[in-house]
C-alpha cells in the first residue's frame, strides 16, 4: 500500500542557500557555535546535545587535525 514519506512540519522546503546560511561551520569553536545558535533560541545545553549526536562515527583526520592540538 502507498506510504507517504517525508517530514510534515513545514509547508515549504528549504533551499540550499537558506540551509547553508543557517548551519554553523564545521570549523567553529564553542564560542562561534554559541554566537550562531543563541539567536535561534538554543542554549549551551542544546549545543552539547547537538554536538554529542555527531561524535559517534568516523571522520577523516582532515576534518579536525587543524584543531587537534590547538
Amino acid at each position: 500500500y502507498p506510504l507517504p514519506l517525508g517530514r510534515r512540519d513545514s509547508l515549504t522546503f528549504a533551499n540550499r542557500s537558506t540551509v547553508l546560511a543557517n548551519l554553523p561551520s564545521p570549523t567553529f569553536n564553542v564560542t562561534g557555535l554559541i554566537s550562531v545558535l543563541g539567536p535561534k533560541g538554543l542554549n549551551f545545553t542544546d549545543l552539547v546535545a547537538l554536538s554529542g549526536g555527531h561524535t559517534i562515527g568516523r571522520s577523516n583526520c582532515s576534518s579536525f587535525d587543524n584543531r587537534l592540538y590547538n
